[in-house]
């Protein structure tokens, strides 16, 4: 009686949508509620098998199986569900009902609606009755209210890694921050220009974010470590590791860039994603790597003058 209320009131629901047994139960028998217990499941199961078929199939389920099974057409005594069997009541129930367009058509609004309704149930039943609203497209709802905290907690465990092995190989602090603030930097970027190119957030964009973590500091850690190894100024240490390792760089740039466009005619919403950030990364990441970390790296980067050593001859 509570649940049907509490459906009727929802600001969610359409106006008529929802469908419950139990109003139209009690309206067929308006002394159910003062029934004793026995009498009370005999008039449930005739008001079932009198306007939906015995058992209601998908809306209403017995504990005794025997109840599942009508009685034959004209003979209530062929009933094979007896009072004892009606007395294990039932075990589940059904209702239905139809959301309000504007509380559905927009993720964080889908998400909120699903919660709302959901606290709403546990707040009138709590551990008493298992009761909770579902529907097939509740797991993509669901999955609106929580993806951005998982990306952005994915991006951090990855981050973190990378921080570790970026300070761990090359070993030089100045130069190992500016690779991981030029990753970072790439990671946004990135995230940026997707938006723009209308690519929401989701658990497909989540994961190739997340691969692509480590395709973005590959095109800045190959030029911070040769960097690291060279020696002059540190304008002449950007020309020398641009001179021995940009093209390797801008190969794999160009080798992506081939290797993915083959998917960016495809119509399937995975392919399409997966091409549009790949596609984003590959400029960006390249961009990084090739100018913005060795313009940074030549003002910032410091010194590594070679020491050489110089024989005296004897007098």
């Amino acid at each position: 009686q509570e649940l049907a209320a509490y459906t009727n009131s929802l600001v969610f629901n359409r106006p008529g949508s929802v469908s419950f047994f139990w109003s139209e139960f009690v309206r067929e028998t308006p002394s159910a509620m003062t029934m004793e217990r026995e009498e009370f499941y005999s008039n449930l199961h005739q008001y079932f098998s009198r306007n939906t078929g015995c058992g209601m199939p998908g809306v209403m389920r017995w504990e005794a199986a025997e109840c599942e099974i009508c009685a034959e057409e004209g003979n209530p005594e062929s009933r094979v569900c007896s009072a004892a069997d009606l007395l294990k009541g039932v075990r589940h129930t059904r209702g239905s009902a139809t959301f309000k367009l504007e509380f559905s058509n927009e993720g964080h609004r889908r998400y909120d609606t699903l919660t709302k309704t959901r606290e709403g149930m546990a707040r009138i039943f709590g551990s008493e009755l298992e009761a909770f609203p579902f529907s097939s497209s509740f797991t993509s709802w669901e999955e609106v209210g929580i993806i951005e905290g998982e990306l952005l907690r994915n991006l951090l465990f990855a981050g973190v890694v990378i921080v570790v092995v970026v300070f761990g190989v090359i070993q030089d602090v100045k130069v190992s921050l500016c690779t991981v603030v030029s990753t970072c930097l790439v990671i946004m970027e990135t995230a940026g220009c997707l938006y723009f190119w209308d690519v929401t957030i989701s658990g497909m964009f989540t994961i190739i974010m997340v691969v692509c973590v480590g395709l973005a500091v590959d095109y800045a850690a190959h030029i911070g470590h040769c960097f690291k190894h060279s020696y002059g100024t540190a304008e002449e240490r950007a020309i020398q590791a641009i001179r021995t390792l940009g093209p390797s760089v801008f190969n794999a740039v160009i080798s992506t860039l081939l290797a993915i466009l083959v998917v960016g005619f495809s119509k399937s919403f995975v392919f399409e994603l997966f091409f549009r950030i790949l596609c984003v990364l590959c400029i960006v990441g390249g961009a990084h790597g090739l100018w913005l970390l060795p313009v940074v790296l030549s003002i910032v980067g410091g010194d590594n003058l070679r020491i050489s050593k110089v024989e005296v001859a004897a007098p």
